[in-house]
């Protein structure tokens, strides 16, 4: 299914329309619950039922999706739309459980993958280079995220295995 960045996502945008008006001078206070909202949200966008029960497989999903957008986006790595495209189609399929750690490590390990098979970008970034070979936006992130060389190197050797 292709996926269009200008339509909300698919897993995590809500499936009502949410046009209830609520009226704060009719009915009780909301309950003291801390987590009552969370839960709501949860229901909202599919990763939980309507009992509250976590449905795993999609709050999974939701949170790779997130950390992809959060490494790929604009106050990140900032990738063509193409890039984002093809590293969302590829977080989807990753398995994160086998490689264990972060999954922003993950999106970052992706991203390069991506970076490094477009043939129209002159983008690169591999761990083991000399910091003047590689993409300044890359190192910003890498820094900001507080990643250590050797954990992204074999990290992304990681993922390149699971990676077609």
């Amino acid at each position: 299914m292709p996926f269009d960045e200008n339509e909300p996502e698919p897993l995590t945008s809500p499936d009502t329309e949410n046009e209830t008006l609520i009226n704060p001078d009719e009915g009780t206070a909301p309950s003291q619950d801390p987590y009552l909202y969370d839960r709501l949200a949860r229901i909202n966008t599919g990763a939980a039922d309507s009992f509250g029960h976590r449905d795993e497989v999609t709050a999974r999903t939701q949170e790779r999706l997130v950390a992809w957008d959060v490494v790929s986006g604009d106050n990140g790595l900032q990738l063509t739309p193409y890039q984002k495209r093809e590293g969302r189609l590829l977080m989807e399929d990753l398995d994160t459980e086998r490689l264990g750690g972060h999954l922003h490590v993950a999106a970052f390990c992706v991203a390069s993958y991506v970076v490094s098979e477009d043939a129209h970008s002159s983008r690169e970034y591999h761990p083991r280079r000399a910091d003047r070979n590689n993409d300044d936006l890359f190192l910003n992130v890498f820094s900001s995220f507080g990643f250590s060389a050797n954990r992204i190197h074999g990290y992304l050797n990681r993922v390149e295995a699971q990676l077609p």
